[in-house]
């Protein structure tokens, strides 16, 4: 079980963040690039214009996506004194959180971990509570058990 406390936060502010890992995006990113180019140079151009232009998507296209990812690093999740923040926004205050939980979600015809942060809430003039379900990614640059463990930390000290 991971302990968190205060001293590991980002800032004295008390945020914690998760963003895109910029390594991972980059590495991915160059690689994808590098094929590309070295399957066109090895092959010396003498491809059909069809055939490029399957390298060009398969390769290259999302090699600059994993590249552009990396410059940009997009904060994911926010969690700080006043809540849970996701892509920007405010999902639910301390005050109308209920629980945080994460699994992994079964689908077929793949090998990699889909894991699912559920969080459920209750917003104000509805009779009901809510669950978000947010997608744990390969690339953030932080582990399910770190946004948990903020989460626990962040509702026992400010949950009123």
């Amino acid at each position: 079980m991971i302990e968190f406390r205060k001293e590991t936060l980002q800032d004295t502010g008390s945020v914690f963040i998760v963003s895109e890992s910029r390594g991972i995006n980059l590495f991915v990113g160059i690689f994808l690039t590098m094929l590309s180019f070295l399957t066109l140079y090895y092959n010396h151009f003498d491809f059909n214009v069809g055939v490029e232009i399957y390298i060009l998507y398969l390769f290259i296209v999302p090699g600059a996506y994993f590249i552009y990812k990396a410059i940009v690093k997009k904060q994911i999740m926010v969690i700080n004194k006043y809540g849970f923040f996701y892509q920007g926004k405010l999902l639910t205050n301390w005050q109308n959180f209920i629980t945080a939980r994460y699994d992994q979600e079964e689908k077929t015809w793949t090998i990699q971990d889909n894991f699912v942060l559920f969080i459920e809430y209750f917003k104000p003039g509805f009779p009901k509570s809510f669950i978000s379900k947010i997608p744990l990614t390969n690339t953030q640059d932080k582990s399910e058990e770190e946004i948990m463990a903020a989460i626990r930390f962040f509702v026992t000290n400010y949950k009123a």
